[in-house]
């Protein structure tokens, strides 16, 4: 069995886009840890083709994404949430 924080972005393996930090980019999709599950994977790919043209997504956060703490907070664990959330590499 693969760690998750270690199969974190493979949902993307071949459509191209970059990792965050491999040069310049407009625009960044955060797909969540949901999208490395096989549940999640083909929804996350479909949202990163459709929006590559009209949006121009061009990089994600690869093996540096970590959960969002979306379950978290809708079961009511702010303090879980917020421990995820600051997790997540802050950009400006």
């Amino acid at each position: 069995m693969v760690a998750a924080q270690s199969r974190a972005g493979l949902w993307a393996n071949g459509l191209g886009l970059k990792k965050l930090g491999s040069g310049s980019a407009t625009t960044l999709l955060f797909a969540g840890c949901s999208a490395d599950q096989d549940s999640g994977r083909a929804g996350a790919i479909a949202l990163a083709k459709l929006m590559q043209r009209p949006a121009k997504i061009s990089c994600i956060l690869g093996d540096e994404e970590k959960c969002c703490g979306l379950y978290a907070y809708d079961l009511g664990f702010r303090r879980e949430y917020d421990r995820l959330e600051n997790e997540n590499p802050q950009r400006d």
